[in-house]
């Protein structure tokens, strides 16, 4: 399997990603604020997928598309993503919270329920903090119960943040 891998820069940073470009059309398969954590998450991929390649490779059009996310607040919409990693659940979890539109949330036992296993907020949580598509897959859609906004990978203040460009205030 050949995996591009790219980075560029946004208002929140710099963020890497990986895409395939495979069988139905290119896929993201990582997004994230953090490098190092891309550097592990490959590391991860290289033992499960034996003779894994890494190419460097852009993928111009996801990264228009987060652009006029953070810049304009535009929807991300007809990105797609393939989960090389993770759980049956941990997918499941991660297909549900990709259906939670655009200036909407969801709480953690919601996702739960809406992925097959109600009562399993805690789980839907770690889920999302193994969610390996950031952005694309809103995991700062996904709140506490009680409406406060929860945990967030990349730190709380960006979680607000991606949420008041959605219009949602805490």
């Amino acid at each position: 399997m050949i995996l591009n891998r790219a980075c560029f820069s946004t208002e929140i940073g710099i963020l890497y990603y990986l895409w395939l470009d495979e069988g139905q059309g290119p896929a993201v398969a990582a997004l994230n604020v953090s490098g190092e954590w891309l550097e592990d998450y490959i590391y991860s991929l290289g033992q499960e997928y034996p003779g894994l390649f890494v190419s460097k490779k852009a993928f111009p059009r996801l990264e228009e598309a987060v652009a006029g996310y953070l810049d304009r607040g535009l929807e991300l919409k007809g990105i797609k993503t393939v989960f090389l990693a993770g759980t049956g659940f941990e997918k499941r979890v991660w297909k549900e919270a990709a259906g939670v539109p655009y200036g909407c949330t969801c709480s953690y036992g919601d996702l739960a329920a809406m992925s097959g296993r109600p009562g399993a907020g805690r789980a839907v949580g770690n889920a999302m903090g193994k969610n390996p598509v950031m952005l694309i897959v809103p995991c700062h859609r996904i709140i506490k119960g009680d409406g406060s906004p929860g945990g967030f990978g990349p730190g709380p203040e960006l979680k607000k943040r991606l949420l008041a460009l959605e219009g949602i205030i805490f």
